[in-house]
């Protein structure tokens, strides 16, 4: 009887372990990196009214929606800033990665819940390949490549 109810719990045991590491598996976040090195980072533009690459004007608007930012890779100079504007009809929170800490780029981190309507301004004064998140929905996600 004791032997029968250690198989069970050990199959249990292990049944909620796999599902947790396939959960995990699944959510990891996008591994994020501050060089300029972008051979697995292949910027799209995914809004045809905004512009990817923006060397003439010195401001770049990301809008985020119910679908998340878009676009969601932007490619800027050295002090330029970048404003995330909410169109979703629900707070965003803008922040650098990695999720819950925003410890790889913390100056990038709005501290709190944008409203719908509002924006929020950041301008990059760090070089390299910065990946952030809305820290109230960390799956929507987007690069800002700072050269």
């Amino acid at each position: 009887m004791q032997r029968a109810l250690l198989l069970v719990l050990l199959i249990a045991i292990l049944a909620v372990g796999g599902y947790f590491l396939l959960k995990s598996q699944s959510q990891e976040p996008a591994e994020t990196t501050n060089t300029n090195e972008l051979s697995d980072v292949e910027p799209k533009n995914t809004d045809e009214k905004t512009p990817l690459t923006t060397e003439e004007s010195t401001e770049v608007t990301v809008l985020y929606g119910s679908n998340g930012y878009s676009p969601a890779t932007v490619a800027i100079k050295q002090g330029q800033k970048v404003t995330f504007k909410n169109e979703s009809g629900k707070q965003m929170w803008v922040a650098s990665d990695d999720h819950p800490s925003h410890l790889i780029y913390p100056e990038f981190d709005a501290k709190t819940g944008i409203a719908t309507g509002s924006s929020y301004e950041f301008v990059f004064d760090k070089v390299g390949t910065w990946r952030y998140h809305d820290h109230l929905m960390p799956s929507r996600t987007g690069i800002v490549i700072v050269e």
